[in-house]
């Protein structure tokens, strides 16, 4: 997914991508069909910032029932980067984490693959529970395994006597 930045004036920019997952390198195994890219490119002199919206499906396991279902993932998508070769070349060389993105000025697009692929991971839902059992717990689907039914081993007593 690259953002066409050569030859841009200054102001804002709608912004529109598409890409198969199936195109995008390394990107987790639960997501599926297209990923879509919309939203606005800012650029002022030599600074660009983006601030979009990220859409795909993924696929997924519920923790309590095991059934496979799919949703739809939306994450925002913020990147700012700078045109500036000096700075390009700077932190090509260095280990160092920087603080602005540097682009070469004879650079035609931004490549902002990798952003979009880290906003989208990093929305995944910790907790994977499908439609039914969004507003259930465990011990109300399966309700043999209520804890309450279980004995409690007698060496376990003492503990709750302690304040």
């Amino acid at each position: 997914m690259k953002i066409r930045i050569h030859g841009i004036t200054d102001g804002k920019h709608n912004i529109k991508l598409q890409k198969k997952v199936k195109d995008l390198p390394d990107i987790f195994p639960e997501f599926i069909g297209e990923v879509e890219l919309n939203g606005i490119l800012t650029k002022i002199q030599n600074r660009f910032s983006f601030i979009g919206k990220a859409k795909c499906e993924a696929n997924f396991i519920c923790n309590i029932c095991l059934s496979e279902y799919s949703e739809v993932i939306d994450a925002v998508v913020e990147v700012d980067f700078v045109v500036n070769t000096n700075m390009y070349f700077v932190q090509k060389d260095s280990d160092i984490e920087p603080i602005d993105i540097a682009v070469h000025e004879n650079d035609t697009h931004y490549d902002i693959t990798t952003d979009v692929k880290d906003f989208l991971v990093l929305s995944l839902p910790m907790r994977c529970l499908c439609y039914n059992c969004k507003d259930k717990t465990f011990e109300e689907v399966y309700m043999k395994m209520k804890t309450n039914d279980i004995p409690i081993d007698p060496r376990w007593d003492k503990l709750k006597r302690i304040n």
